[in-house]
């Protein structure tokens, strides 16, 4: 049977050079001696450059690596802002910060509803509606907004205390954590603050339940 030939006139195929990657990651190089190919080496030619190029992969440990160099440097440059915090539980100072700030949240919510609820026949007052939202802006403004706009509420500012994010994004917590760790104050504070005391006192950072949940703590203000 007659083997179809192909004869290669252009001489700066000469040039041209075939890489081959073996099983050991090892490159060899190698100049065809013969230009004229029959169709079954051409195409066996063809098929090894195709295989060759397939074993230009990287090897799977530095794949790996390679792969994990953003998720390791992201990590790196995370624990700049977490690996030195000392944290302790300063529950005094939090419980005073805690009683300040409630108290002016629970006063303003009592002189509300006694100025614009509705009194009821046994003497209560009650509000309805939209009207019940004012005492709840008053309390997001207290607690996520101030904390928000000077970095710590009332109650913290006046013992010294500050939150501190340590989710490693910034030191500076976004509208999110602050959203979170005030959304599970009303556990924190259930039992007259028993289960928050409880919970700063066994966690790792001395975080309370909201602080867990928002990736934070609260430190010393170090703009003392």
């Amino acid at each position: 049977m007659g083997a179809c030939r192909i004869s290669v006139e252009n001489k700066s195929l000469c040039n041209v050079f075939v890489f081959i990657w073996n099983s050991s990651t090892t490159s060899k190089m190698f100049l065809p001696k013969d230009l004229e190919y029959t169709m079954a080496q051409y195409a066996r030619y063809g098929w090894h450059m195709l295989v060759g190029i397939s074993r230009l992969s990287i090897p799977n440990s530095d794949f790996g690596y390679i792969c994990n160099r953003k998720t390791q440097k992201e990590m790196n440059r995370k624990s700049r802002f977490v690996e030195n915090i000392t944290t302790e539980p300063y529950l005094w100072k939090r419980m005073l910060a805690g009683f300040i700030d409630y108290s002016i949240i629970i006063i303003f919510f009592f002189a509300y509803v006694y100025a614009f609820g509705d009194q009821q026949s046994n003497g209560e007052y009650r509000i309805y509606g939209l009207s019940a939202l004012p005492p709840l802006f008053f309390w997001g403004i207290m607690t996520i907004g101030i904390e928000q706009w000077f970095g710590a509420t009332l109650g913290n500012q006046m013992v010294g205390l500050r939150p501190y994010s340590t989710n490693g994004e910034s030191r500076v917590l976004s509208f999110g954590q602050l959203l979170k760790r005030h959304l599970l104050d009303f556990i924190d504070l259930s039992f007259f603050g028993i289960t928050g005391i409880i919970v700063i006192s066994k966690s790792e950072r001395h975080q309370r339940i909201g602080d867990i949940w928002a990736e934070t703590t609260v430190i010393k203000d170090e703009t003392e």
